[in-house]
């Protein structure tokens, strides 16, 4: 018994681990005042100069946590950048923003799980991570504007815990009680 709460405790922080990376990382961007400038405040030709470093910027990101399929930031207009495609994903801004108006708060939430056939053979289960973003102080824009950071991530990737403690460990619950 103290060997599976041991073991249940550790899944447990691997896993909100998982979710405080997804959150990290969109904090990492919508913040950025890189990012802000870039949108808030170049011109045109200036966007064209910063545009590859932002990029980059957001592939390091995407890197970081091998779940994360797709980075996007944007508004319930459009989308203002985006790193790692994934286009239908936008489409589902609308729908879960729609949804979270009301219990919106500045910690973002994750979307319901979506099942999307992408290029592998199976369909995907996935999810998006919103994450409201303010401007900064640094940042000069004459009017506080509202955006989001969204990430996409897959979430069989996010849940896999392949260490040697859980790779043989199963568990049997019957009724909510654990039996085995």
């Amino acid at each position: 018994d103290a060997t599976f709460n041991a073991l249940v405790s550790m899944s447990e922080q691997r896993i909100a681990g998982q979710f405080d990376s997804i959150r990290n990382i969109a904090s990492s961007v919508g913040y950025s005042s890189d990012v802000q400038r870039y949108i808030l405040n170049m011109t045109a030709n200036e966007r064209v100069e910063n545009y590859q470093s932002i990029k980059y910027m957001f592939g390091l990101l995407i890197s970081a946590n091998p779940a994360v399929e797709a980075i996007y930031i944007a508004n319930d207009h459009g989308v203002f950048l985006e790193q790692g495609g994934y286009p239908y994903m936008f489409e589902q801004f609308n729908v879960d923003y729609a949804d979270q108006m009301d219990q919106m708060t500045f910690k973002g939430f994750f979307s319901r799980v979506y099942y999307k056939a992408t290029e592998r053979k199976n369909e995907t289960p996935y999810c998006i991570f919103y994450l409201p973003i303010n401007t900064l102080p640094s940042v000069v824009h004459p009017k506080d504007a509202q955006f989001y950071c969204a990430v996409l991530f897959d979430v069989a990737k996010l849940l896999e815990i392949n260490t040697e403690e859980t790779q043989s460990t199963e568990i049997l619950i019957y009724d909510g009680k654990v039996l085995s």
